[in-house]
Formats: structure tokens, C-alpha cells, sequence
């Protein structure tokens, strides 16, 4: 490894955490020649403004080489996370204190750690540098967030379909979720068909943010596989933030197609905020949305957030266009070509007790 090459890759990335990280204007300007250069992506100049979803899809491919923990710190700091739209970078490090249940101190050490050791694996070349190092599968293209999300948009991008390059070695064709609030508890199930772009793929590895309803606890989360594969580990790296391992039947090609189901249930009592938004980590070309509510308790209005900000979520509807109950008390809303970085769901107005 070439530790002076490692300097320099250091110093970009603490550069590109510095504002709003990847969400900021100027983030283009904060790409340092050592990170382009790796990227192999030419000169920006000849080919005008980096687009985000590009650059965050590239650094996709290194981040789960890193330990759960140090990949959580990282995806917050560079704006990758969906809980990383704060305006500075002092403002994410509070937001992962609390989650983490650290203090400030010990999360800058944490992130100056996962940048050093990224960093390495950009010098080196691979995300396998170090000796006894296994490389995760890319994560889930798509944020899910069961119950109120966690604010703040990863990343947005403007590439079409037709020329996005895929680098996270799969992507959504489409997610058909459910919700169902019609029964004692919450449960969620959520279909995907994916499309395979790396060589292999033995594992998909799913996120889901599931912060605490406003004034409750934080609740966990659990899923069973429907169909598709075995889930292979649940791991909890942050109070909102869990991922799911999923391993295929067969190792998947690069071409293939392939279908599997979760289905998501919440820990005794959780409360879900009144909305539900996927926010799109990566390419997602279509989602369809069904939320179903008690025939006894609809609520009184629903609305439609189709590419709005995460971060307005929770803000007064104003302006949102409404959706119709079905006489089942159904709420349905389906979306094509997603926007990187926006949430697209449905919101509601539960009546009054």
C-alpha cells in the first residue's frame, strides 16, 4: 500500500464529510484528484457537474468492507445514510452519539478510524486489502422506513435509467410493499424483484430505519424471509438502523432475475408514526405502495409524498396532494423511476381518540 496515496485519500474523504457531505452544492468542488482519479471517471469538466447518485453509488462498492460499526459512521458522515441530512458535519456526529451511545469524542475517534481504513482499501485498490477480510454484498438499493423514518435524504441524483451505471452489483426493479394496520400489530410485507449486475452475488443485504415514535421507545425489529432465500444475520449497529442478510438459493449471476419476500413485524407495542416512505438508496425503477387500515378507525386524510425532501416528513401537509380511501380502507399509490434520495410513500391523519 502506498501510505503517502493513503494521506491523500484520507484528507479528500474528511474533505468530502465537511457541510452537508454529499447532499451539499459544492460537493463536486470537495472531489479531490486522488478520488476522481480512482473513480475513473474523467474530467468533470468534460462532462459537467459529478452527478451525486454516480459518486455515491461508487463509494457503495467500498463502505461494506468496512465493520458494521465504522460503515455506519462513514455512511452518516458522507451523507449516505438516510439520518444525514443535517446541515454540518458537527450536527451528524451529535446525531451518532445519540444513536450510538457515545459521546462526540469517541464518534470523531470512530471517524477518523473508518476513513483511515477506507482510505487503505482505495490505496490498495481493493476493498480486500487487509489479510482474513471478507467483502459484504452491496446494501439494499432502497432505505426502508417502517414506521417514521429517519430524516434527512442519502443522496439525489438526476441520471436516467438508460445511463446509470449500476455499482452496487444489483438494483430494484420493483418493490410492492403492504402495510397492515388493520390488525393488533403493525406488519409489513415487502416484495422485490432484483436485477443482478455483478458477476456473483451470494448475499443481499437489507437496511431498515425504524426510529421511535415521537414521545415512545425504541422499538426492534424483526423479519422472516417468505420467500427467496434464508435469512442468514440480524444485526442492530444503531438504535434505528437494522440489517437483514439474506442468502439466495444459488448463487445469483450477473442477468438473472431474482423474487424474494420479507415480512416485517415490530417488538410488543412499538408505535408507528402516521406515514411510510422509501427512500431510494440506489436505482429503484417502480414502487407500489397498499396501506390498510382498520375499517372501524380509517383515518381522516391521507396524503400523497411522492419525491419530497425526508428531511419535511413530519412537517404540516400543506400543499401535499390527498389520496382516497377503497371501500376496504385501502390507500394505494405506485411510482415509477424513482429519485435518488427523495421519499416517495403515503402519510395519514389518524382521528382523534
Amino acid at each position: 500500500m502506498n501510505t503517502v496515496e493513503a494521506s491523500a485519500f484520507h484528507a479528500e474523504l474528511r474533505r468530502l464529510c465537511k457541510g452537508r457531505g454529499l447532499l451539499g452544492q459544492d460537493f463536486a468542488n470537495r472531489l479531490g484528484p486522488a478520488l476522481i482519479r480512482r473513480m475513473k471517471a474523467g474530467d468533470p469538466g468534460e462532462q459537467g457537474a459529478w452527478r451525486r447518485g454516480t459518486v455515491a453509488e461508487w463509494l457503495g462498492t467500498w463502505l461494506p468492507a468496512l465493520p458494521a460499526d465504522l460503515e455506519f459512521v462513514a455512511r452518516v458522515a458522507l451523507g449516505l445514510h438516510p439520518g444525514a441530512g443535517q446541515r454540518f458535519l458537527g450536527e451528524r456526529i451529535r446525531y451518532l452519539a445519540e444513536q450510538l451511545e457515545r459521546d462526540e469524542r469517541t464518534v470523531r475517534r470512530r471517524l477518523d478510524e473508518a476513513l483511515c481504513l477506507l482510505a487503505e482499501f482505495l490505496a490498495a485498490g481493493t476493498p480486500a486489502a487487509m489479510p482474513g477480510t471478507s467483502v459484504p454484498e452491496p446494501p439494499v438499493p432502497a432505505s426502508s422506513a417502517l414506521g417514521p423514518p429517519v430524516p434527512g435524504p442519502p443522496v439525489a441524483g438526476a441520471s436516467t435509467p438508460g445511463e446509470r451505471k449500476e455499482r452496487t452489483g444489483w438494483y430494484c426493479e420493483n418493490v410492492h410493499t403492504v402495510v397492515r394496520l388493520d390488525l393488533p400489530e403493525p406488519e409489513i410485507l415487502e416484495m422485490r424483484r432484483i436485477a443482478v449486475t455483478a458477476a456473483e452475488l451470494r448475499h443481499l443485504v437489507i437496511s431498515v430505519s425504524v426510529p421511535p415514535a415521537p414521545g415512545g421507545p425504541a422499538g426492534e425489529l424483526f423479519a422472516d424471509v417468505m420467500f427467496g432465500g434464508l435469512l442468514v444475520s440480524r444485526e442492530h449497529p444503531s438504535k434505528s438502523l437494522f440489517r437483514f442478510v439474506i442468502e439466495p438459493a444459488h448463487p445469483l449471476r450477473a442477468g438473472e432475475r431474482h423474487d424474494f419476500a420479507l415480512k416485517y413485524r415490530f417488538s410488543d407495542g412499538h408505535r408507528m408514526v402516521p406515514h411510510y416512505a422509501l427512500t431510494p438508496l440506489s436505482r429503484c425503477d417502480a414502487f407500489l405502495l397498499r396501506v390498510r387500515f382498520p375499517l372501524s378507525r380509517p383515518p381522516e386524510r391521507v396524503w400523497l409524498l411522492d419525491a419530497v425532501p425526508p428531511r419535511t416528513l413530519d412537517d404540516p401537509p400543506a400543499g401535499l396532494p390527498e389520496v382516497a380511501l377503497d371501500r376496504a380502507a385501502e390507500a394505494r399509490a405506485g411510482f415509477g423511476d424513482l429519485a435518488i434520495g427523495h421519499a416517495f410513500g403515503l402519510r395519514w391523519q389518524q382521528p382523534e381518540p
